[in-house]
């Protein structure tokens, strides 16, 4: 336990300014809850050829751009959130999850009329067995999508971030209009832009400093065989032709 104290301490030192100071970086994306539902199955059911699971334990934690805010201001960076939740007992559990973390959420958009995105996962013995997903696909509203583009507008005005993450799970936040207004106003304010891809459409990505994508989601952009290593790699140079900075993760 103290190694990874110190180990953790480390890292956290590797992140401090010049001036002593803490980062300040701003984390926008798809927020979402993942749930895990622990148990044994040791017979199928009779209503169908299903296995019956006992339930044991349940957990929950951060997902998607939740879970990347999470992460840094676990290495003691100052994080702030901007996304959708939901206005539902999942979205109270993650944003109590988000304050316990010290992760600003005065940016975060909540919604009545959509869940806040939950997967929950059914685990028997190590081994997944099903997920179920809540979730609207419907669009965001203008109203909506406004109301969140304001608020992260004013506040990289009011305030001086050391990066910005568009952390995209393809949920619908960071359209193309989205991701060009955040990513020119942050290069006006030479802030790096940092994105976690998602999807075959890089083009709404242009003007980020880098990308970090996994070679799946290379391959998907590429759309090549992710088994292709020759194909991925050529891809990749096609992409960053475009003047698209690419950092690959060796990551599925």
């Amino acid at each position: 336990m103290l190694e990874q104290q110190v180990e953790i301490e480390v890292v956290r030192k590797a992140f401090i300014t010049a001036k002593g100071e803490s980062p300040k970086v701003l984390v926008v994306g798809d927020l979402m809850l993942d749930q895990y539902i622990w148990g044994v199955a040791e017979r199928i059911s009779p209503e169908a050829p299903v296995p019956v699971v006992r339930q044991s334990g349940k957990s929950e934690r951060s997902g998607g751009s939740a879970n990347v805010a999470e992460n840094l201001s676990g290495l003691g960076i100052t994080t702030y959130l901007s996304g959708y939740i939901g206005f539902d007992p999942e979205g109270d559990r993650l944003m109590g999850m988000l304050k316990s973390s010290d992760i600003n959420t005065d940016y975060l958009v909540r919604i009545s009329d959509r869940p806040t995105i939950t997967k929950t996962r059914v685990v028997v013995q190590h081994q997944q067995m099903l997920r179920l997903d809540q979730e609207s696909v419907e669009k965001y509203s203008n109203e909506e999508r406004e109301q969140l583009l304001g608020g992260i507008l004013g506040l990289l005005e009011e305030q001086s971030f050391h990066a910005v993450i568009l952390s995209d799970y393809a949920k619908g936040v960071l359209d193309e209009e989205i991701c060009q207004t955040i990513i020119q106003t942050a290069r006006q304010k030479n802030i790096f832009i940092l994105v976690d891809p998602k999807g075959r459409d890089y083009e709404k990505y242009r003007g980020a400093n880098t990308m970090t994508p996994n070679l799946r989601e290379v391959a998907d952009a590429c759309s090549v065989s992710s088994y292709d290593t020759a194909a991925i790699l050529v891809g990749a140079d096609t992409l960053r032709q475009t003047g698209l900075g690419l950092y690959c993760r060796h990551s599925q």
